[in-house]
């Protein structure tokens, strides 16, 4: 899925019928955008985040980020846009918005509706792929994902959620420890 269609003008475009059912990537505000405070990944190397600007500057964004309709509680009938919230991809946002001074406005993004269970099992999935997640993110993301006694979503079992991202049960017990 790595098509591109043109820019999308927000201000004349239904945001809702947009939001709901892209399948391509689309440039949205880099204002309208914002963190997942779910995501399992709390630090971000700052030199790092810099060099992937400098990148983004020179060759542009090459993935577009993943994000998912939200609608902010804080919002007036005078400013009533959709925001957005990121699923995947927060340090390319971020290297994005380093580069706000230049003359990035906008980020490529695909959007999808996803609930909440989705977003957080997208979130760890994407995550480990990195090589520099820490234990304890990845533990706090097996936590989020397993069932709570008093709550339906959830994996039942840690077996169920080796299963699910593609480890061992072994490997998720280690990593909960």
């Amino acid at each position: 899925m790595n098509a591109v269609a043109e820019p999308v003008d927000f201000a004349q475009a239904s945001l809702a019928t947009t939001a709901a059912n892209v399948t391509e990537a689309v440039h949205i505000p880099l204002l309208r955008v914002r963190p997942s405070p779910t995501n399992p990944r709390k630090h971000f190397d700052m030199e790092g985040l810099r060099d992937l600007a400098r990148s983004i500057k020179a060759h542009g964004l090459l993935q577009p980020i993943l994000v998912r309709p939200y609608v902010d509680p804080k919002a007036t009938a005078a400013d009533p846009h959709t925001q957005y919230e990121i699923v995947a991809g927060e340090r390319r946002w971020r290297a994005s918005c380093l580069e706000l001074a230049g003359e990035l406005s906008t980020i490529m993004a695909i959007v999808r509706p996803m609930s909440d269970f989705e977003v957080l099992e997208v979130q760890l999935i994407e995550n480990l792929k990195r090589s520099d997640l820490h234990p304890l993110e990845e533990a706090a993301g097996y936590e989020q994902l397993l069932r709570q006694p008093d709550g339906l979503q959830g994996y039942a079992s840690v077996d169920e959620l080796a299963a699910r991202i593609g480890k061992s049960p072994s490997y998720v017990w280690q990593r909960r420890k």
